[in-house]
């Protein structure tokens, strides 16, 4: 599928469901290091630490 298409896709999906949410994990759920940068690794170690940091269970 071509990217652009894609992307339009998600914004029609988005102006008919503008009440829900969702959530797409790209590289899994840890935290460990990956081949490749096009994972959302950083992010997910960076709201693991503030969740530490701020005593959230």
């Amino acid at each position: 599928m071509e990217d652009g298409y894609a992307t339009e896709l998600v914004q029609q999906a988005i102006v008919r469901e503008q009440g829900e949410c969702s959530m797409i994990e790209l590289g899994g759920t840890g935290t460990e290091d990956q081949e490749n940068l096009i994972t959302e690794t950083a992010l997910r170690g960076y709201w693991n630490y503030y969740h530490d940091v701020m005593g959230f269970s």
